[in-house]
């Protein structure tokens, strides 16, 4: 099973909202979104626990709607996935605007284990990103539509790492199929990291059926000072684009500047 979702999802009040949504596919269990959020200032939500900060068109889409089976081999390595965080974002018809602290990662009990390894044995910090997006639509119709935007973070190594003793990154995806654990791109620990930076623009639109979408992703991870190590760069970009044959429409959904 690729995928099992289980959610409880409650409108408390008409400003107040909460859900819990978890993963119970082949019997592992992972925590998905788990937030309490407040929408009582009109264009405006503020969210707090754990889910996607809002940096990557395709990563945010939900997997119900991705066009193929798999997220583009750069977004998955690259482009942040769900973290404890605070969120906050504004939204209008022609424009989105979102800006995010984040924390570790929430996931399965391996990354649960890193969190509790890291801090007992080696009092590592449990990081901290910022993360800032804004999007223009220019063309934001029901049938049809054009996002335009970019995106930034900047981030230091988490508890949620696998780093042991040495603060740093690592970034890696499994190929455009996930059938298996073998990661096909990996740059294996890079120890000592300060920070990196992380960035992106994209380009998407949809007319009826028809759905394109494209963004380029680049990554500047940072050394500490005192080793006097040029930083390492990293960058990709997928184009995709899909059409529904029988009828169906494309949607898209400003509240979160993602297809729907």
């Amino acid at each position: 099973l690729r995928r099992a979702r289980f959610a409880v999802k409650g409108q408390i009040t008409p400003q107040w909202y909460g859900e819990i949504d978890m993963e119970l596919a082949n019997g592992s269990f992972e925590l998905k979104d788990a937030v309490v959020r407040y929408t009582g200032l009109k264009n405006f939500q503020f969210t707090v626990g754990n889910m996607k900060p809002d940096f990557s068109i395709s990563r945010n889409t939900s997997s119900r709607y991705l066009e193929f089976m798999e997220r583009p081999m750069v977004v998955q390595a690259f482009a942040p996935s769900r973290h404890l965080g605070i969120f906050g974002k504004y939204y209008n018809k022609y424009v989105f605007a979102s800006a995010s602290i984040l924390f570790q990662e929430i996931e399965g009990q391996e990354t649960r284990t890193f969190v509790e390894d890291n801090n007992k044995n080696y009092g590592m910090d449990e990081g901290i990103s910022y993360v800032g997006k804004i999007v223009a639509r220019p063309i934001n119709e029901l049938n049809y539509g054009i996002h335009v935007g970019g995106s930034i973070m900047w981030d230091t190594p988490k508890t949620s790492d696998e780093m042991g003793a040495y603060a740093g990154a690592r970034y890696s995806t499994r190929n455009a199929t996930t059938i298996n654990r073998k990661k096909y791109l990996d740059t294996d620990d890079i120890k000592n990291t300060d920070h990196s930076l992380t960035y992106t623009v994209e380009l998407a639109g949809h007319y009826d059926g028809l759905r394109i979408e494209g963004a380029w992703i680049g990554n500047t991870t940072y050394m500490k000072k005192d080793l006097n190590i040029d930083p390492y760069k990293f960058g990709g970009w997928y184009v995709e684009g899909g059409y529904l044959l029988l009828g169906g429409k494309q949607t898209y959904d400003s509240d979160g500047a993602k297809f729907n």
